[in-house]
């Protein structure tokens, strides 16, 4: 089930970057992710999405849609013998390196 906010200030970890985008969207499944892109079109608003909230920039500050993309934080795949990893978008460090260190 897609959930929204709305009217809700956005602020990132350090406090320096504030927002109050009209919606704040957080997905768990891709499909929830197509249907806040397509109903941001119709509607002619613009979309950024938002992690832990850790930079410092005024990347994700928006007046439009917010996505937080913290759901999308799995290990889609390791190849080992290219040292090469796949990872959801909304993973941070930290939840990477556990998960990897989990598998050897």
């Amino acid at each position: 089930m897609l959930r929204r906010r709305r009217s809700k200030v956005f602020r990132n970890w350090a406090r320096n970057q504030s927002c109050r985008p009209v919606e704040i969207h957080t997905p768990s499944h891709p499909s929830e992710i197509s249907t806040i892109l397509q109903r941001a079109r119709a509607l002619g608003k613009r979309v950024r999405c938002v992690g832990a909230g850790h930079s410092w920039s005024p990347l994700v500050c928006t007046d439009d849609y917010l996505v937080d993309i913290a759901a999308f934080n799995g290990l889609q795949r390791v190849d080992r013998d290219k040292m090469v990893v796949r990872a959801g978008a909304g993973i941070t460090l930290a939840e990477l390196n556990q998960k990897l260190s989990e598998r050897g």
